[in-house]
């Protein structure tokens, strides 16, 4: 899977943990977060951006937790 682009597989599963993050971390905070729809949006974008850091730092999502090892 080294050198994969997102497929269809992994794109819902970012996608998912970005908007249950987000309303996760909107119902956790004390006042609400930014609303449910910036929460959630912003929940998708930090997912999109974890993303693309481990896969610039050379971490696949079908590497597993060993990949992580290979960072430090």
């Amino acid at each position: 899977m080294k050198g994969d682009v997102m497929n269809v597989v992994m794109f819902p599963i970012v996608v998912l943990g970005g908007v249950l993050g987000g309303w996760l971390v909107g119902f956790v905070m004390e006042r609400g977060g930014y609303g449910l729809k910036w929460d959630i949006v912003l929940g998708l974008a930090g997912s999109a951006v974890g993303s693309w850091i481990f896969w610039a730092l050379g971490v696949y999502p079908g590497a597993g937790l060993a990949a992580l090892n290979d960072l430090c």
